[in-house]
């Protein structure tokens, strides 16, 4: 069994380097233009896929589409609220900059730890994981990433 990750194209709130979290900023041309680049590169390597599972906030919802159309994908894709990013709390919309402290409790942000319970979540609720094969090629350590920070969820899934 192997993962395709695919983050949605850009926003004009990522140009304004705003922290988007649950809202629902859809894609710009330029993050349209990234989706249908890398679904033509997905259809030259062969790619193909099982499933499609994306956050239903517009950016991911429109990037799964384009990769359904381009790559010939006839199921329906699946689209789970569990999927959306890191809720960002009262910083959603605000200006990131790197002196924010994201692990401060008062900016009610979801923590790292809840976004990966989360993250557990879905995978144990929406693969079904099988013995033999497809679990011997499934790594036993899943990460979740966010803010260009790997927390390992180890041997928890499995």
């Amino acid at each position: 069994m192997i993962f395709y990750l695919i983050r949605h194209g850009q926003t004009d709130w990522n140009i304004q380097k705003r922290m988007q979290g649950h809202a629902d900023i859809p894609m710009n041309e330029t993050g349209i233009q990234q989706i249908n680049d890398l679904a033509e590169k997905i259809v030259k390597e062969g790619i193909r896929f099982d499933r499609l599972i994306a956050s239903p906030l517009k950016r991911a919802r429109k990037s799964a589409e384009i990769i359904a159309e381009k790559t010939g994908f006839q199921k329906d894709i699946i689209f789970d609220e569990d999927f959306v990013e890191r809720d960002c709390g009262l910083l959603e919309g605000e200006i990131w900059t790197p002196e924010l402290d994201l692990d401060d409790p008062n900016y009610k942000m979801e923590t790292i730890e809840e976004l990966c319970e989360r993250a557990e979540k879905v995978f144990k609720r929406v693969f079904v994981f099988r013995r033999g094969k497809d679990h011997d090629r499934l790594s036993r350590r899943v990460s979740c990433g966010t803010e260009n920070r790997f927390i390992g969820l180890q041997d928890r899934l499995l």
